[in-house]
């Protein structure tokens, strides 16, 4: 049989956001993965990443990892630069 690449769910497993194909081979740098499109609800709560980026909610805050391919953390609730 032949070895063909298994699709994996291997980023942010819990909300399902990347597809990434090829991350099963024998090659795992070849892997791709692919942000899955998403509408994030329209609620408004601001939430301040570990990127010094202010997000509508934590929703975007996901997908803006996703797509950045980078990890962010919600550093707190709110705007950031915001003092408290």
């Amino acid at each position: 049989m032949k070895n063909s690449p298994r699709p994996l769910f291997l980023l942010y497993q819990t909300l399902q956001l990347a597809l990434c194909i090829g991350a099963g081979t024998a090659e795992p740098s070849k892997a791709e993965c692919v942000c899955k499109k998403m509408v994030c609800p329209s609620v408004v709560a601001p939430v301040c990443g570990s990127d010094s980026s202010t997000y509508s909610n934590e929703c975007e805050l996901e997908k803006a990892q996703c797509n950045t391919q980078r990890r962010i953390k919600v550093l707190r609730k709110g705007p950031c630069g915001e003092s408290r």
